[in-house]
């Protein structure tokens, strides 16, 4: 029950932030990690073995997350994923945030 005060006295206390002019005033941030290709980064970091991370969803990462989380816990746990092949989001194609591209 303590919980549920202390939750209904902070939306409480901010429905009372007000602006000089008598209006409610609401701020918002948002930082939406995002690659330059639109493309997250999946996999292992090449220069750091051991090393994993998910990320650059953008605004999909919510969406994106369970999916993420089950191809990156079969990366991470077997070397692969069964069901994505992950190698377009591989982290090795970005370095200092400019795109790296390869021709073979």
């Amino acid at each position: 029950q303590d919980a549920i005060t202390l939750i209904e006295r902070a939306v409480q206390q901010a429905s009372n932030l007000q602006t000089p002019k008598g209006q409610k005033s609401i701020n918002q941030a948002c930082y939406l990690p995002s690659t330059p290709d639109g493309i997250p980064i999946m996999g292992s970091l090449p220069d750091h073995p051991g090393c994993f991370v998910a990320t650059g969803h953008s605004c999909w990462g919510i969406l994106m997350g369970p999916a993420t989380g089950e191809a990156m816990a079969h990366l991470i746990a077997t070397g692969t994923s069964p069901h994505i092949d992950l190698s377009p989001f591989q982290p090795a194609r970005i370095r200092n945030m400019v795109m790296v591209t390869t021709t073979t």
